[in-house]
């Protein structure tokens, strides 16, 4: 007696897509429908309630150019990468899109009732690996997120960003033990709500974690053409280029395959100044000017690199394998710093590597003297003591009185970090004390 009737059942590998909007990569202009293929399949979706998830219980077809809340919705990305992965390797492909457009990186962490409830979005993700069993067949993690930690409402430094996303690989190490390695795309310059001190501290978190995590890359995004609306991508040169520059990495990362040399985005690896002369040196075999165009690629590298002391310009440039060389039109007073921020999509206006990729984005590394004064930045709990600690403004100073209970890093039971509020917690008023706890 037949019991069940199955067909179209498929075998392969599992892929998580997590972050916020340009995760999520619904379609802004042009369609990834090519990349469609029966070998590629998103279980119910990523929905951004709890009903939707439990009603779902589908598998599809993988499709990119829906949004978060369409069943078997993969993103435009996460579905050209799973294509390409099929294409190569004769493997089904499995895309779990987790995204959530707009929101920090603090809504993407577990909370303690994620294996019991789907009000959360860890939760959520996480029931659908559990439900398919396939939560210990997850290969890889890639994450884009980042604006809306870069505003002017929820600033956070850079080692309260690199804590949160260590404190999330380690959640996701424990509840999807086989994830073999993690992919940052850094954030752009661009709108979304950002500004321009937020973006440079999200941005140096970003290059940190790939720095002091061997299981960690991360590829720049500035080589790819913005939508109108400055913070989101087309399809073309754009979302398909996240998938393009990606593929090679995860390739090599996860199944030990080299389809092309220099894989990875130039990285600084060090820094030195003898009067007006400054060495950048990086880890690429080698880097490219892409601009016969002296005097305007000069005018690029101006734009890019952004100088603490304002007077500083750059008036020439040498390239030298791996190292950039730049001529300053003085001397560095003391104290001096400098970021890499990254403006243009045009390849002629960047030095890359002979894949031309692009620079990783650095901020605020320091070319003269110490450089150790106030840098404008809050200073992370975990660098205060537990107990009651205060609310910081701009300058490290008391902002208004406001004193809060604050535990031993982010123990998600008090505010978020310098007070901020959150889902438990409205904003403190002025010279007050919140000594309230919610578990």
């Amino acid at each position: 007696m037949l019991i069940k009737d199955i067909d179209d059942l498929v075998a392969g590998d599992v892929f998580i897509v997590q972050g916020q909007s340009n995760a999520a990569a619904v379609m802004y202009n042009g369609s990834s429908g090519a990349y469609q293929n029966d070998y590629l399949r998103v279980y119910s979706g990523g929905y951004t309630g709890s009903s939707s998830t439990l009603s779902d219980n589908n598998w599809y077809y993988a499709q990119g150019d829906g949004n978060e809340n369409s069943g078997g919705n993969a993103g435009q990305w996460g579905l050209a990468l799973a294509k390409m992965i099929k294409d190569q390797l004769n493997i089904p492909v499995a895309i779990f899109n987790g995204a959530h457009g707009g929101q920090p990186i603090e809504f993407f962490q577990r909370p303690s009732d994620y294996t019991t409830s789907t009000d959360s979005n860890y939760g959520r993700l996480f029931y659908r690996l559990q439900k398919t069993g396939l939560k210990e067949k997850v290969r890889g993690l890639l994450w884009s997120q980042g604006e809306a930690n870069a505003g002017a409402t929820n600033n956070l430094s850079i080692e309260q960003y690199k804590t949160y996303f260590e404190n999330l690989m380690m959640f996701w190490q424990e509840d999807y033990p086989n994830i073999e390695h993690y992919y940052l795309f850094q954030t752009r310059e661009c709108n979304c709500g950002t500004n321009s001190s937020g973006r440079l501290l999200v941005k140096e978190a970003q290059r940190l974690l790939a720095v002091e995590n061997n299981n960690v890359s991360i590829m720049p995004t500035t080589g790819m053409t913005l939508h109108s609306d400055y913070c989101h991508y087309p399809f073309v040169d754009g979302y398909e280029k996240f998938a393009l520059r990606i593929f090679p990495q995860v390739m090599k990362d996860i199944y030990g395959l080299t389809l092309q040399e220099s894989i990875y985005a130039p990285m600084i690896t060090d820094i030195s100044l003898s009067e007006n002369i400054l060495e950048i040196q990086t880890d690429s075999e080698s880097l490219v000017s892409n601009n016969s165009n002296t005097s305007a690629l000069i005018n690029s590298l101006n734009n890019d690199f952004v100088f603490s002391d304002s007077s500083i310009s750059i008036v020439n440039y040498q390239l030298d394998s791996s190292k950039l060389i730049l001529t300053l039109n003085q001397n560095p007073s003391n104290n001096t710093s400098l970021s890499f921020i990254g403006l243009s999509s045009n390849l002629e206006d960047n030095i890359t590597n002979g894949s031309g990729i692009e620079l990783v984005s650095f901020s605020d590394l320091c070319i003269s003297g110490n450089c150790d004064g106030s840098s404008g930045q809050n200073s992370g709990d975990d660098n205060k003591k537990p107990g009651v600690v205060y609310v910081e403004n701009g300058n490290n100073d008391t902002q208004a009185g406001r004193m809060y209970r604050a535990g031993v890093g982010i123990d998600f039971a008090t505010r978020s970090y310098n007070g901020n509020s959150n889902d438990r917690f409205g904003n403190i008023g002025d010279w007050s004390v919140d000594l309230v706890i919610s578990e």
